[in-house]
């Protein structure tokens, strides 16, 4: 089964094969990190990936790009790029991809860039995909073809493509920078004047890059409608002691656009956060919920936190202190 997924330190080890067999330039794809050491891809290339997908320690002129791999089943067959907007200077295009020789003919290209176009539909501000590619390279044009392409413009060595952008798709994913600055923003608009979403943006945004946090969002038609948060690091949980360990996330900031809600949104967003935590070594999420709140108390008995850790008081950055109720269950597939 062909799959997109994120780089990622998990997959650390097939990543590295993969990228240093990558030749140096092909058809306009570079890869600086050809013949790359285990070490340097690692501690450099592959935090690189990571951080430019997140916004951060980008180089002058650049804008956040997304780097994905194709694999089958097990294997890596090819690797995407991403950029998440146009930059406002050199135009190069939304998309880049690469897929190893001995896979080529198989139809994997235009599948790969089938899911890395849904995949990239809640992300890019734009209307279309702006793709480039060299007049000499035909099988890359029959893959945008296939995928709705169509040919707008030519340089001298260069055919122009647009492909239409589907704004249907429902898409599940972890947030990038600037997705969090346009959610919490959207937040503070809506609590005027409370000092504490302002606080918590901060400490959301600091937790996300310095990764003590995952913040997931749900986007249907490019609009953020839910989101959910897990936090990794229990020194950034109020009481986490005897309820976190290197093996367990603190879920929390569960919100949904109220027009969205009761439609299946959140849940589907649920599943793929404890699918995301379970590729990442987690074996179980707990979360909290006020004594009182019934309403929320039903749902999460719903969604399987059936286990009782403990209760205690949680404290606001206002001073407001509150009771809380914790629950946990086991991350499944």
């Amino acid at each position: 089964m062909l799959y997109i997924k994120e780089a990622n330190f998990e997959d650390a080890e097939k990543e590295w094969r993969f990228v240093a067999a990558m030749p140096e330039n092909e058809n306009g794809l570079t890869n600086k990190w050809h013949r790359v050491t285990r070490d340097r891809f690692i501690s450099e290339a592959l935090r690189e990936m990571i951080n430019r997908a997140r916004g951060i320690d980008l180089p002058d002129g650049f804008v956040p790009d997304t780097t994905l791999f194709l694999w089958n089943d097990t294997q890596i067959v090819g690797q995407f790029r991403l950029r998440h907007y146009l930059p406002a200077t050199k135009i190069p295009g939304h998309i880049g991809y690469f897929i190893a020789k001995e896979h080529r003919g198989k139809g994997f290209a235009t599948e790969g860039l089938r899911l890395t176009l849904e995949y990239g539909a809640s992300i890019i501000p734009e209307d279309e995909y702006y793709m480039r590619l060299n007049k000499d390279n035909p099988a890359s044009l029959r893959v945008m073809l296939k995928n709705g392409g169509r040919i707008v413009g030519e340089t001298e060595d260069k055919l122009i493509v647009k492909i239409p952008k589907n704004k249907k798709n429902y898409v599940c994913k972890s947030a990038s920078l600037q997705e969090m600055e346009e959610k919490w923003d959207y937040e503070i608009k809506l609590h005027p004047g409370q000092e504490n979403w302002i606080i918590w943006k901060a400490e959301a945004i600091n937790n996300f890059q310095t990764g003590r946090s995952i913040p997931y969002y749900g986007i249907l038609k490019g609009t953020i409608i839910c989101e959910a948060t897990a936090v990794v690091d229990p020194g950034e949980v109020q009481n986490s002691a005897g309820m976190m360990d290197e093996t367990t996330a603190y879920l929390c900031a569960f919100r949904t656009i109220k027009e969205y809600r009761g439609k299946g949104y959140f849940s589907r967003l649920l599943r793929f956060v404890q699918n995301d935590l379970k590729q990442k070594g987690y074996t179980k999420a707990v979360l909290g919920v006020e004594p009182d709140d019934k309403k929320n108390k039903a749902m999460y008995t719903h969604w399987g936190f059936t286990e009782f850790v403990k209760s205690a008081e949680e404290r606001y950055p206002d001073g407001t202190v509150i009771k809380v109720e914790y629950y946990g269950r086991d991350i499944e597939n």
